[in-house]
């Protein structure tokens, strides 16, 4: 058994739903297979890349940020009407 961490989400057969972060003890021959083939996981205990530190970075929301109110509710406002 093999222990790694999923750098992605995704689904398969054999292990279910997995998401980015989740850490699983695999057999040897499945760890092989997310890490090196489907490359959707990392070795626990792994370096982790620059890259992959980038990509949790962009992946989180800041404190605070501000989004755009949707066209639908921007509609309905202008009318006068409720959502």
């Amino acid at each position: 058994m093999k222990s790694i961490v999923f750098t992605h989400s995704g689904h398969s057969h054999a292990f279910g739903n997995f998401s980015s972060g989740t850490v699983a003890r695999v057999p040897g021959d499945l760890a092989k297979h997310f890490v090196e083939e489907a490359g959707c996981a990392r070795y626990d205990g792994a370096v982790i890349q620059a890259d992959e530190q980038v990509q949790t970075s962009v992946q989180a929301h800041p404190t605070g940020a501000k989004f755009k109110e949707p066209a639908a509710k921007k509609a309905v406002a202008k009318k006068g009407g409720k959502q």
